[in-house]
């Protein structure tokens, strides 16, 4: 892994039959994604977490720089990402399982409503506007359903890292979900 130049860290957990994979996919400048190692767990839990990016380290892997990291929210996995790079790491939540999480408090009547909505916030190239109009939903959903609201909140600006970085666009569409993952592992046949 000496060889390796990560600067994207995409970790999430994988339901494998009976248990969670917590998986860490790096994607280099050329924007190659590799695997760089699993651990096995019953939940996302984050001891398992830091013991996989411990082991990552044992490998060689170089995290003597800031790296975006990309998780699903799970807090347990933001506390390991948070005791082992400390300030060197630019946490983005993950936008699909943000969506998700907003859903589960709103009645189904509105769920592509809000879904479209939040899409469009972060569709938005500059920071400032995706803020705005984010904040723009949220203010809306505390007048129709405070849980889904709150839901939004949690991890607001994490949400809003690739735009706070500047990304461009076009690597938001890889970046901005943990689906370099899961869509890999949406092959693995389920025992």
């Amino acid at each position: 892994m000496s060889k390796l130049d990560i600067w994207v860290l995409v970790i999430d957990g994988v339901k494998v039959g009976n248990t969670t994979q917590i998986v860490a996919l790096g994607v280099d400048p050329a924007l190659a994604g590799r695997f760089l190692g699993f651990r096995e767990g019953s939940t996302e839990n984050g001891r398992v977490c830091l013991d996989l990016l411990h082991d990552l380290v044992k490998r060689n892997l170089k995290i003597d720089h800031s790296m975006i990291v990309v998780i699903d929210g799970s807090r347990a996995l933001r506390s390991a990402v948070d005791e082992f790079f400390g300030d060197r790491a630019h946490v983005h939540r993950c936008h699909k399982h943000k969506r998700e999480n907003v859903k589960k408090y709103l009645p189904d009547h509105y769920h592509a409503e809000y879904d479209r909505k939040i899409q469009a916030a972060w569709a938005m190239t500059d920071y400032d506007d995706a803020k705005c109009a984010l904040r723009a939903v949220v203010r809306e959903l505390q007048r129709i359903n405070l849980p889904a609201a709150e839901s939004l909140e949690d991890g607001f600006e994490e949400t809003l890292t690739l735009h706070r970085l500047s990304i461009p666009p076009v690597l938001r569409v890889s970046f901005r979900t943990t689906n370099l993952i899961e869509s890999s592992f949406s092959r693995v046949p389920q025992c």
